[in-house]
């Protein structure tokens, strides 16, 4: 699944950078005659784009005789925007265009009526580009609840890849220093030979630093563990609870909520029948060794404390390999970056052996009170329609904003402030731009995560828990407190963890409130799962 909201803007998809400034346009319609001229106005998340309107320009120019189509963007800060979006409806607003997603209210809005249905759009022989770059099993994945439950696609999914590969970063000049071949680790027992190696060289660095708010554990993704869903063991989110099911033959066997009673997991398969606390003592092994700084919890910026050269290690996903690799060398004299991808599976880019829904986080939309839909859709096609077009929104003007550079990269200049949100309009996994300064594993691991055969999809992709019977329940304040208990254990700075979660568990026991709310929540849940698997069987039949 795709999780992350601003991905970063690179991968290995091939592509081709023109050395002109020549730009592709399909036709919009049947003919030469260009339609009338038409405005868009567009709604967009965030701040104004520094040479955004240059860009506006150059495309209106290059269109004028095709599209004829101008564009009027409105930046509305993140803080405000969901709020903005919604008045927008109440106040009539004349929006065309318009940026949402389900971590907004994009679901709700469509559910009511708000947002067009998009489907037709997709086979339409007038935007090619959009049957080409928006498969058939995408727009399946990506499809929402509309008036009366119609599902539908009632917004353009953005996104580059299924995944973003969790690694640990490190100082690769210092892995040379320390004799490890060309600075490039492989194992997990080189990474810790490493941290051991740091720790000896300079006591005032920290090896691997920690950061809770970020999520950086030592135990981040380190370990493999056994395959759960090979046992039919799948992890679920039941509203304010989360645990995992035990699901065999497309039924519904066993539930278990985080803070229930372990012996709940009594009838899962091994070895998931008990509690595994094996990340625990790996972190609290890494702390004992003083690979950890002594108190993790007060860390405010993991990655600043890395890039700034004061600390060896810092966990990460492979998507900001080059914003940190360019704090890094800017702050640190003769510093190298390296990375260390920790799930074995994903380092050795084995087939089908990560979960997706293919589903994307972000979303384009057409208010139902456009009257330009189609127009809409042909800039989106356009935008679509070659590399060269998706470039010049994503990267800017070519030789101003960014400068095509050896094997199909590109670079940008010294002093150039573009920087459009591509999540907004430009991502898509065929037409991504490739930055030049790669590694090449990291091609070769880009290359894995936009592939859809490196994914598999759970049978619980579809699943989507509704609170409503249960809301009393959800509000329980002692659910919010599992996961803040679990933070130190995650840190290591536990000193008997196994003790700790024991000590923990009876008083979570003992707690009748809570336990009530879990079971109720878990009742409620698992009708639902079983209605969700039930329907799941009838229509693949």
């Amino acid at each position: 699944m795709v999780r992350t909201k601003h991905l970063a803007l690179w991968t290995s998809m091939a592509f081709v950078l023109s050395t002109t400034t020549m730009i592709v346009v399909p036709a919009f319609a049947a003919g030469t005659k260009a339609p009338p001229h038409v405005t868009l106005n567009i709604m967009l998340y965030g701040d104004q784009v520094p040479g955004l309107n240059a860009v506006v320009a150059k495309f209106e120019q290059e269109t004028a005789h095709t599209l004829n189509t101008s564009l009027n963007i409105q930046w509305v800060p993140e803080t405000d925007y969901a709020d903005k979006v919604a008045l927008s409806f109440a106040a009539h607003q004349s929006v065309d265009l318009q940026f949402n997603a389900p971590w907004l209210n994009m679901t709700s809005l469509a559910a009511e009526g708000d947002y067009l249905r998009l489907n037709k759009y997709f086979n339409d022989p007038q935007f090619p580009a959009l049957h080409k770059y928006f498969t058939k099993a995408m727009l399946a994945e990506n499809s929402f609840p509309g008036p009366g439950g119609r599902p539908g696609v009632y917004g353009v999914p953005l996104g580059q890849y299924f995944m973003d590969a969790a690694v640990t970063f490190y100082r690769k000049d210092l892995a040379e220093k320390f004799g490890i071949p060309n600075g490039q680790i492989n194992t997990l027992k080189q990474l810790k030979t490493y941290l051991a190696d740091v720790k000896k060289d300079d006591p005032s660095m920290i090896p691997f630093v920690e950061n809770a708010q970020q999520g950086y554990s030592a135990s981040m993704n380190m370990l493999p563990g056994p395959n759960s869903y090979a046992k039919g063991v799948y992890p679920i989110t039941y509203g304010s609870a989360s645990g995992e099911a035990y699901i065999k033959n497309g039924k519904l066997v066993a539930s278990y909520l985080d803070g229930q009673n372990p012996k709940g997991l009594a009838k899962f398969p091994a070895p998931f029948n008990q509690i595994n606390y094996d990340v625990y003592t790996f972190s609290r092994q890494w702390h004992s060794l003083g690979y950890t700084q002594s108190n993790p919890l007060t860390q405010s910026d993991a990655t600043g404390a890395f890039t700034s050269g004061t600390a060896g290690a810092v966990g990460g996903t492979l998507s900001n390999y080059l914003s940190i690799k360019n704090e890094l060398t800017t702050s640190a004299r003769g510093a190298q970056l390296g990375f260390f991808v920790t799930n074995p599976e994903v380092r050795n880019m084995i087939p089908h052996s990560t979960e997706t829904n293919f589903q994307m986080w972000n979303y384009l939309t057409i208010p139902a009170t456009s009257h330009d839909a189609a127009r809409v859709m042909a800039f989106l096609n356009w935008v679509f329609s070659s590399q060269q077009n998706n470039n010049l929104f994503a990267l800017g003007i070519p030789g101003v904003d960014y400068k095509v550079a050896p094997h199909n990269t590109y670079t940008i200049p010294k002093g150039v402030t573009y920087d459009f949100p591509g999540y907004e309009l430009t991502w898509n996994p065929k037409l991504v731009p490739v930055p030049a300064g790669i590694p090449k594993q990291m091609i070769a691991l880009d290359t894995y995560e936009s592939k859809p055969s490196s994914y598999f999809v759970p049978i619980t992709s579809g699943f989507v828990f509704s609170g409503t019977k249960v809301a009393v329940q959800e509000e329980n304040p002692d659910l919010t407190t599992l996961s803040n208990f679990e933070t130190p254990l995650y840190l290591g700075v536990v000193a008997n963890p196994i003790r700790a979660m024991e000590k923990e568990q009876a008083t979570l026991d003992a707690n009748r409130g809570l336990q009530s709310a879990l079971r109720a929540i878990q009742l409620a849940g698992n009708a639902q799962l079983s209605a969700y698997l039930t329907a799941r069987a009838s229509a693949s039949k």
